[in-house]
């Protein structure tokens, strides 16, 4: 009766074991492709904004065509308005090609949540910024200064 309960209690620290070293960071992506290092930092109505997302959609063909990368291209400011493009990991850059930049800025109100930054800056279709990437030439883009509007004013909430 022992040896069949001793035996369940080894296999079962054994799978424990086996599950709580196991990796969480997913699985490794084989046939990475070259990265160039972005950067830049923004400021809305001059003073640095930590929480604005950038989203950079490419305009044309990039090296990396795996799908659940292009939809993921975007980045968000740290306290001091700095931001890093990425790819595979937090900084590690971006294929060569060109890019739209978008920016967004959201506010939680008790109505809802507001886009704090003017209309010229949020639209996907007439781009702010267009930025060429060079293969290893790393781009700094230097200030990026946005205004904001009043969420009082904006006609809906998204």
């Amino acid at each position: 009766m022992k040896l069949p309960r001793l035996l369940s209690v080894g296999l079962l620290c054994v799978c424990w074991g086996l599950i709580s070293c196991s990796s969480s960071k997913g699985p490794l992506i084989k046939d990475k492709v070259p990265l160039t290092h972005v950067k830049g930092k923004i400021l809305v109505d001059g003073q640095p904004t930590a929480g604005v997302i950038v989203r950079y959609y490419p305009d044309g063909p990039i090296a990396e065509t795996r799908q659940k990368y292009l939809l993921n291209f975007q980045a968000m400011t740290f306290l001091d308005g700095s931001f890093k493009f990425q790819t595979y990991a937090l900084g590690d850059g971006v294929p060569a090609g060109e890019y739209s930049l978008v920016f967004t800025l959201l506010e939680q109100k008790n109505s809802g949540e507001f886009e704090r930054l003017a209309e010229e800056f949020t639209d996907r279709k007439n781009p702010f910024k267009k930025i060429k990437v060079e293969p290893g030439a790393d781009l700094d883009l230097g200030l990026i200064e946005l205004k904001s509007v009043e969420p009082n004013k904006q006609l809906s909430s998204l």
